[in-house]
């Protein structure tokens, strides 16, 4: 529970054949609850108690979501008190062992999709300091050294929305045209570094271009491709293996969406590390600065899978990328520079590239196959640009 506005998105007859019909009906009226979606609600309801969900989970799951309000409402008026009290009641009610820890999740969460993110960002640094201060002057245990580190790359990742809030509040002062790169595309840029505005830079302003991120997350969050799809008519693949991020890209994006595991080949078996952003294959966990936080992870066994990895060609052939695609985003964690060496760029021609590098060894391999390809390297932070340069 939690992730309403994907729930609410559901259809009866998404689920009328599954197993465990009832319970989904009852979190479908659950979420839409939350929306203030009423006659929904009562109809997936109704619906669930047709399909024998017992009226005693329906009561308490329903508790549970007056709970969540409550907690929202809180949360608007600034009452930490009241944000915890009624975030851990909706879970304690439901029976969750791990109340207090969800609890404390489910309110950063619901604080960041009110726009509170400031407060949401303090919340998460306070919690760290308590943990902090609880374990002062001791040896503290691995599992709360690994809940530190999450709850630090939880503050990372909010005041990185924050900052991204306030340039696009900044943008809207400036010039209001459509044109690429303007204070519109400015403010409804989702990109970590302006990524998306430079391929409209680059591109000329190109309409109707493709597209493909892999490392996509959900679709908006950071996303490089969402506002050439959004607002400029691009079409193109989104790629994303972590199935808690995955369900939101389907979600969220109308393009072609898919859940390989991009490798170098296809058929490895190889072991994932669920970590939101920071989430990559193990064996890559500590190929760059987000080492530490991809272990704390990692700690926890729910957070690792097993994938069989398809290759980049296999999986742009399986998808049915054109041979010509206008801009590739590749956002592994530590395995681009494996996907890309064994890539047969002679079968394709893509114009544009971003990889991220968070300043690890492979860098300098990446370029190096690269620019002999015809490409030339534009820096920005953590990131490297490459454009292709072919011969007039």
């Amino acid at each position: 529970m939690g992730d309403w506005p994907a729930l609410m998105r559901l259809r009866l007859e998404d689920f009328d054949s599954h197993p465990e019909r009832a319970r989904i009906a009852l979190l479908v009226a659950c979420a839409h609850q939350q929306g203030d979606h009423h006659e929904a609600a009562r109809r997936f309801a109704r619906q669930a108690l047709a399909w024998g969900c017992s009226p005693a989970l329906m009561a308490r799951l329903l508790i549970s979501g007056t709970h969540n309000t409550l907690g929202r409402i809180a949360a608007l008026r600034e009452d930490s008190p009241g944000i915890e009290a009624h975030f851990r009641a909706a879970l304690t009610v439901t029976g969750d062992p791990q109340a207090p820890t969800a609890a404390h999740a489910r309110a950063v969460r619901e604080m960041a999709r009110l726009g509170l993110l400031p407060q949401a960002a303090a919340l998460v640094d306070e919690a760290t300091q308590q943990i902090g201060a609880a374990g002062h002057g001791q040896t503290r245990p691995v599992a709360l050294e690994a809940q530190v580190t999450m709850l630090r790359s939880e503050i990372e990742l909010l005041q990185h929305e924050l900052s991204l809030a306030q340039q696009r509040g900044n943008a809207l002062g400036g010039a209001m045209s459509a044109a690429p790169g303007s204070g519109v595309d400015r403010q409804a840029s989702t990109a970590q570094l302006g990524q998306d505005l430079w391929v409209l830079e680059r591109s000329g302003g190109k309409r109707g271009g493709f597209f493909v991120e892999f490392g996509a997350t959900d679709g908006v969050r950071l996303s490089n491709t969402w506002l050439l799809e959004q607002r400029h008519g691009w079409h193109g693949i989104c790629i994303e293996p972590n199935p808690r991020s995955f369900a939101r890209l389907q979600a969220n994006r109308q393009c072609i969406t898919s859940n390989l595991c991009i490798g170098p080949h296809t058929g490895d078996k190889v072991r994932f590390v669920l970590a939101e952003e920071y989430g990559g294959l193990v064996d890559d966990m500590a190929a760059d600065m987000h080492g530490e936080k991809r272990a704390a992870y990692a700690a926890d066994p729910a957070n690792l899978v097993e994938f069989e990895t398809v290759s980049l060609h296999d999986a742009l052939t399986r998808l049915g990328a054109p041979r010509d695609i206008d801009y590739l985003s590749i956002d592994t964690e530590g395995s681009e520079y494996a996907i890309l060496q064994a890539f047969p760029f002679h079968q394709w021609r893509i114009r544009l590239i971003t990889v991220e590098h968070n300043f690890s060894p492979m860098r300098d391999k990446i370029r190096n196959l690269l620019e002999p390809l015809g490409y030339r390297r534009t820096e920005a932070q953590w990131d490297d640009w490459y454009e292709l340069h072919e011969p007039a």
